[in-house]
């Protein structure tokens, strides 16, 4: 959220942003660290470790098919890092609102074993990962987010569109350069 605070050097900053155009939303998102990798290693390593969370777990979209294997492969990436998920934020249905049903786990939930892809669903998929934290927590007058123990936390989000054949990434910063 905008703030006074100045970036500085090693600062991991996540940037998540949409579109809204004729009643229809877009969502896309990335995490960055502010002077690049080598100023924030451990920062670096959270975000490279999200995207390929991400990258992977779309890559098992298949449509008629159970989103299971999508918050299943992201968990086990993200946990064989020894990094955490948080739990309670999650991806999504996006259309005349940017938050709507389904909402998709980033981790093997039962309740992904019941919601099937169907052509022409347009869904956000955002792993959410910290190194310490499962949880966040708001500040009283205050919109942003923030990791339940105040550690690093990264986001990457793409926005697709479930075909006949698979998907389509329809929004998304795919690499930063």
């Amino acid at each position: 959220m905008p703030s006074d605070y100045i970036l500085k050097n090693g600062d991991l900053l996540k940037i998540d942003a949409g579109l809204i155009y004729e009643k229809g939303y877009s969502d896309s998102a990335i995490s960055v660290v502010i002077g690049g990798e080598m100023a924030n290693p451990l920062a670096h390593e959270l975000i490279t470790v999200n995207k390929e969370a991400l990258d992977r777990g779309i890559e098992t979209i298949l449509p008629f098919q159970p989103m299971f294997p999508y918050g299943k492969t992201v968990e086990t990436i993200v946990r064989n890092a020894d990094f955490k998920i948080l739990k309670h934020l999650t991806g999504h249905g996006v259309g005349v609102g940017v938050h709507e049903r389904p909402y998709i786990f980033n981790y093997g939930a039962p309740e992904l074993k019941r919601q099937t892809y169907q052509p022409g669903m347009v869904l956000s998929f955002e792993p959410i990962i910290a190194v310490m934290s499962e949880d966040f927590h708001q500040r009283v007058g205050d919109e942003g987010m923030y990791t339940e123990y105040g550690d690093l936390g990264s986001q990457r989000e793409y926005m697709i569109l479930i075909t006949e054949e698979g998907y389509e990434i329809l929004s998304g910063v795919r690499e930063w350069e």
